[in-house]
């Protein structure tokens, strides 16, 4: 559920940087819009972080190995 919320978070970042490039086009307040890209640029490393967690804990669980009494699992 979690990796599908920041796939639709990917989708409104992309419509939100057509409307600022837009915007830009058009000339509108252009400090304000590189802010806003600014906050773009934010989310979309606050997305690629998130899919990043969800890969590499993937990862982990497929190799994880309950049996193993010798390694520390850290969850």
């Amino acid at each position: 559920m979690e990796l599908l919320s920041h796939s639709v978070f990917i989708i409104v970042c992309i419509l939100y940087l057509t409307k600022i490039l837009f915007e830009l086009s058009i000339g509108i307040n252009r400090i304000t819009n590189f802010l806003e890209m600014a906050n773009l640029a934010a989310n979309f490393v606050l997305v690629v972080v998130k899919y990043t967690e969800v890969v590499l804990k993937t990862r982990a669980y497929e190799t994880l190995d309950l049996a193993d009494t010798q390694v520390f699992h850290n969850f």
